[in-house]
């Protein structure tokens, strides 16, 4: 079973009490109520909806919610249904509901809050005039029906304009939850690496001038990481085994660093390896530990076993280093390491 709208806005029956009193409307008025039904509303019905609609088509915000004679002849029953309904048993559940779901109704139709307080204004004083001129009512009745109208008025267009809010407030609160969604979603393509999960390079540079950035400045240290003849296994396996192999060897590589640690792709078949706080002898022993973890086993594929190693470039920051500077470094000592056979650890 659905929520109800009084439900869902804490409208049982002490809220009901709390918000008839607000409108100052009691017992004593539940007779009034009837007199107005039956002497001012239920002989002038169809001559008030009509009317309604007269003014209601004058105004030039309305009329896109006016297209067509069956949409109208409906919001015409609707209007008549809720005019013979006015004030009888306004203290029932029912009838909070009923007001409720008007506001609810026109928000889900974009039907602007302004022309929606303004048509409960125009009725009010419509039906006001009608009481005036209905020749069975004295001047005492009718004006207790005018302070009656008053009332029961302010109680329907407060529960319509209410729930109006409410509902928008929630569409509104989905939207931005939904908006933050698709934020979170758009940062982890920018963030993360799509092909091997690590992070991305504009996120890693990032970080890494975060990291030269502070103050005082704190020693850390970054790698380089190539993988070995990377060129041969796109040759020989073609490029969705290379795809494989670098989101296999990616995945070794976090697993042989410490949570404190960023692993990221700097482009193509290199990844960098941010480090902390860390000096150089640590992260020297880190490398090696990730360089064995490459090495150990070939990287299963359903193409081929590939036999895969890696050479690392190390280097400790300095109170001088830039981003070019440290990454030119560490990107040297890799050279060195290639250059001294491959599937080695050279510092810098």
């Amino acid at each position: 079973m659905s929520e109800t709208l009084c439900h869902k806005y804490g409208f049982d029956a002490a809220g009901r009490r709390e918000r008839l009193a607000l409108a100052r409307l009691g017992e004593e008025d539940e007779a009034l109520a009837l007199l107005l039904h039956e002497e001012v509303i239920a002989p002038r019905v169809n001559e008030l909806v009509e009317d309604f609609y007269v003014w209601l088509g004058q105004q030039p915000r309305a009329r896109q919610f006016l297209d067509g004679e069956e949409q109208v002849a409906r919001l015409r029953e609707t209007q008549r249904a809720y005019l013979l309904s006015l004030g009888l048993d306004f203290d029932s559940e029912d009838y909070f509901e009923d007001r409720l779901r008007i506001g609810q109704v026109h928000v889900n139709i974009g039907l602007p809050l302004s022309l929606y307080q303004c048509a409960y204004g125009w009725l009010r004083d419509t039906i006001a005039t009608r009481i005036c001129t209905t020749p069975g009512l004295n001047d005492n009745q009718k004006t207790r029906l005018r302070s009656l109208l008053e009332r029961i008025m302010t109680l329907d267009e407060t529960l319509a304009t209410e729930s109006y809010y409410l509902e928008r407030v929630e569409e509104l609160e989905e939207s931005l939850s939904s908006m933050a969604r698709e934020r979170a979603r758009l940062s982890e393509q920018i963030e993360r690496d799509a092909l091997t999960g690590v992070a991305s390079r504009p996120y890693i540079m990032e970080r890494l001038e975060q990291q030269l950035a502070r103050t005082p400045p704190t020693v850390f240290s970054l790698m380089m990481i190539d993988l070995d003849h990377f060129k041969d296994v796109n040759d020989r396996h073609g490029h969705l085994v290379g795809d494989h192999v670098l989101r296999e060897v990616a995945g070794r590589i976090r697993g042989a660093t410490r949570d404190l640690d960023l692993v990221g792709r700097y482009g193509g078949e290199e990844f960098l390896v941010l480090l902390p706080a860390t000096g150089l002898e640590t992260a020297a022993r880190i490398a090696d530990r990730i360089r064995e973890a490459v090495a150990a086993t070939p990287l299963h594929t359903r193409e081929a076993n590939v036999p895969m190693t890696i050479s690392i470039g190390v280097t400790q920051s300095t109170a001088m280093d830039s981003a070019d500077t440290l990454i030119g470094r560490a990107d040297y000592a890799l050279y060195q390491a290639k250059e001294a056979g491959r599937n080695r650890v050279n510092i810098a």
